[in-house]
């Protein structure tokens, strides 16, 4: 299990690398709204062959002109791995 402190948290696929499922990316960021920004992520975790990404405990944006999920406000996440799922869980700032 990974556990990453951040304030906003980017989660999205890129294609499959010969593999039958697709690769999920969690990116973590010192700002808000990043994906607005332009902003290099301060840390990003790549996982491989992912058939499902859950997430649990955590307020998401979604925009429909992508394909990423925004996690804005957050104290941590945790990232952990079984198999072909990984589950992304955390808790916001108050």
């Amino acid at each position: 299990m990974v556990k990453e402190k951040a304030k906003c948290v980017i989660i999205g696929r890129k294609p499959r690398f010969g593999n039958e499922h697709k690769t999920l990316f969690v990116r973590f960021f010192d700002t808000n709204d990043a994906h607005l920004k332009g902003i290099i992520p301060k840390k990003e975790y790549t996982f491989e062959n992912i058939e499902k990404g859950l997430i649990k405990g955590l307020d998401i944006d979604y925009f429909t002109e992508g394909n990423d999920l925004v996690i804005n406000n957050v104290d941590y996440v945790e990232i952990e791995r079984k198999g072909s799922i990984v589950t992304v869980k955390g808790k916001h700032k108050k």
